[in-house]
């Protein structure tokens, strides 16, 4: 992967921890190494629905899941809405 594009994907992993509906699972996943789905976001009680009223965007779904490197070490998470 060529530097720049590793610096984008770490600059958007920041957007995402920084403005995320749900932080507590960026933990979980980055601690724990174990990938969390979430189905419906509005039923789930560590959503922040504040977002989505600022925005006008309705989260569905989220996924988030662990990147490892070649020793299987996280070193980073993707967070999909």
């Amino acid at each position: 992967m060529p530097l720049s594009e590793f610096l984008s994907i770490r600059a958007l992993l920041v957007y995402l921890t920084k403005f995320s509906q749900i932080s507590l699972n960026l933990g979980h996943v980055f601690t724990k190494g174990e990938a969390v789905n979430i189905y419906n976001a509005y039923t789930d009680e560590r959503f922040n629905k504040a977002i989505d009223i600022k925005t006008g965007y309705k989260t569905n779904t989220i996924l988030t899941v662990p990147i490892r490197d070649d020793s299987l070490k996280v070193i980073g998470i993707w967070k999909i809405i």
